[in-house]
């Protein structure tokens, strides 16, 4: 069964209602320690995405 909503979309209009209804959990200090999974989520985005540039396309691309 196909949904009239894109997944992307519903995903996230749900995580903003839950940020609008549960903001002490995203905040500093709290449950989710956003000092920390901010860090981890940005490796873990563009971590693997360095794995796919190769040396020499980066060395070509600084000189």
């Amino acid at each position: 069964m196909r949904l009239p909503i894109n997944g992307f979309l519903l995903g996230l209009l749900i995580s903003i209602g839950a940020a609008c209804i549960f903001p002490e959990v995203g905040a500093h200090g709290g449950i989710l320690k956003s000092e920390v999974t901010t860090k981890l989520g940005v490796i873990a985005i563009f971590f693997p995405s360095r794995n796919f540039i190769t040396h020499r396309k980066v060395k070509k691309c600084h000189t």
